[in-house]
C-alpha cells in the first residue's frame, strides 16, 4: 500500500512559486499492465518522466525543483502534470535538453496507447477463442443427478495459461511516431548515461526494426537490474519483433 507521511516544499526555478511534493512512508508498485516500453496502467505511483507545468506557465523536471527547509505545506500544491494534448508545446517551448526528453518520452508512450487497444482486443478474441475450442474439447458429461449435486463431480472449467504461446497484431509506427523515437535517440546522447537511456535505448530501436543496435544496447543492461524487461526483450529481438508487448499476455 501506498501511504504518505507529510510534504517536502520545494521552489521553481522561473518564478520562485513553491510546490509540494508527498514523503512516502510506504509505495505500492502494483499496475494492471506493465508494458516493454515502460507504460503502467492503473498504476498506484506517477506513471510519468516528471514533466510538470508551474503556474507561471513554464514546464519544467520535477526533480529539478529546489527543497526548501520550510515545513509549512498548507497553501502548497502539487506540481500540475502536463496532459497528453499539451506535449506537443511542452516539447517545443522545453527549456532544456532533459525536459525535452521527459515531453517525448511521455509522448512516445501516450503514441502507443492506440496500439495498446488494439493489442487488448486481440489478446481477447484469441483468449476467447482459447476458451472456446477448449469448451468444445471438454465438454459437461456429468448426470443430471451429479448437476444438482454441486459439492461433487464440478464440471471442468477453462483456466487462462500464461504459459501457452500468444500472438499479438503487427505494429506498424506512423511517421510521427518514428521521428519522435528518433528524436529521443538524439536526446539520449545529450542529457547522459540516464536510467532511461539504459532501459528504453534498446526498446526504442526494436520499435524502429533496428534489431542488431537494439540487442547490442540489450547487451549493455545488466540483467539483473530488469530481468523481465531483459528476458522479455531479447525473446522479441530474436524474433524481430517490433511491437510493444504487455509482460502479462
Amino acid at each position: 500500500m501506498t501511504r504518505v507521511v507529510g510534504y517536502q516544499l520545494t521552489t521553481a526555478s522561473c518564478c520562485g512559486a513553491v510546490f509540494k511534493a508527498p514523503r512516502f512512508a510506504s509505495i505500492s508498485f502494483f499496475a494492471s499492465e506493465i508494458w516493454t516500453d515502460g507504460y503502467l496502467k492503473d498504476s498506484l505511483m506517477p506513471n510519468d518522466h516528471g514533466l510538470r507545468r508551474c503556474q507561471c506557465g513554464e514546464f519544467l523536471l520535477e526533480s529539478g525543483l529546489v527543497k526548501l527547509d520550510r515545513a509549512d505545506a498548507k497553501d502548497a500544491r502539487i506540481p500540475e502534470r502536463v496532459s497528453s494534448a499539451e506535449l506537443p508545446l511542452a516539447i517545443a517551448l522545453a527549456r532544456t535538453a532533459e525536459i525535452k526528453l521527459a515531453a517525448r518520452l511521455d509522448y512516445w508512450h501516450y503514441l502507443n496507447h492506440p496500439y495498446r487497444a488494439e493489442y487488448r482486443a486481440h489478446r481477447n478474441d484469441e483468449e476467447a477463442a482459447t476458451q472456446a475450442a477448449w469448451e468444445a474439447a471438454n465438454p459437461d458429461q456429468r448426470t443430471e443427478a451429479e448437476r444438482l449435486n454441486r459439492f461433487v463431480n464440478r464440471m471442468p472449467m477453462y483456466k487462462p495459461s500464461n504459459d501457452r504461446p500468444i500472438t499479438f497484431p503487427v505494429f506498424a509506427p506512423t511517421t510521427q511516431q518514428k521521428e519522435n523515437m528518433a528524436a529521443i535517440i538524439e536526446l539520449f546522447g545529450t542529457t547522459g548515461r540516464t536510467h532511461w537511456s539504459l532501459l528504453y535505448f534498446p526498446e526504442i530501436l526494436r520499435e524502429l526494426g533496428r534489431f542488431d543496435e537494439a540487442n547490442e544496447a540489450l547487451s549493455k543492461l545488466d540483467p539483473k537490474e530488469a530481468p523481465m524487461f531483459h528476458l522479455v526483450s531479447a525473446n522479441l529481438i530474436q524474433k524481430r519483433q517490433t511491437a510493444p508487448v504487455r509482460y502479462q499476455p
